[in-house]
């Protein structure tokens, strides 16, 4: 999953009082900057909340996640309720509706379907997104070496690269051929020994030789 901005500016990290990360504008771009989707999904949500402000929020059903998008700047939203959005599309702009001081992106994630606020598992958003390498940071940002980075895949002698359910390739199945050839990019949250973690919500891996 990439990181819902393409200039990635940290501004407060996630906490059991602060469901999500807050991303703020950098003067290199402008306060208004563009929200990209983090991956493939449909709107199940994009109102108007008191403190949130205007929210937009996509299920993903591949990852039985969803993603929230808060303190949209007002008419920038590009899709509507029940919409399907690709990865990378762009949703809204940055701006400072509800109860806020400044421009900035609220973003969260949670576990399942819709935008629920009782009973809810927060994901740290840090912890699952990928920053892809036309996405900078922000001189300005916080927490610089806890955003992951992607990884080149190379080597690769039987293509797509084959994706595994579990660490011992012998016991696993291939669950997914991902279309990516020598020189490509590949999210990577970590390497250990002969295999390496590419999506930590499914938990597939990939074999490390194939990442640099």
């Amino acid at each position: 999953m990439r990181y819902p901005v393409n200039c990635i500016n940290i501004r407060q990290g996630f906490s059991s009082l602060h469901h999500g990360i807050d991303l703020g504008w950098d003067s290199s771009i402008g306060k208004h900057q563009s929200i990209y989707a983090i991956a493939n999904g449909i709107v199940v949500y994009n109102r108007k909340q008191v403190k949130g402000g205007y929210v937009i929020g996509i299920y993903h059903p591949d990852l039985d996640i969803t993603s929230e998008y808060g303190h949209l700047l007002k008419d920038s939203q590009t899709i509507k309720e029940g919409e399907k959005v690709v990865e990378g599309q762009m949703i809204a702009k940055m701006g400072a509706s509800g109860m806020v001081t400044g421009v900035h992106l609220h973003f969260g994630i949670q576990k399942g379907r819709g935008l629920k606020y009782k009973n809810v598992k927060w994901l740290n958003p840090i912890e699952y997104l990928i920053r892809y390498k036309n996405q900078a940071i922000s001189t300005h940002s916080k927490d610089k070496l806890k955003i992951l980075h992607t990884n080149i895949a190379h080597g690769i002698t039987s293509e797509p690269l084959l994706v595994h359910n579990k660490k011992n390739f012998l016991k696993s199945s291939v669950v997914k051929n991902y279309n990516i050839y020598n020189g490509e990019e590949v999210p990577v949250y970590e390497i250990e020994g002969s295999y390496a973690l590419i999506d930590k919500i499914r938990k597939y891996y990939t074999a490390s030789r194939y990442i640099k």
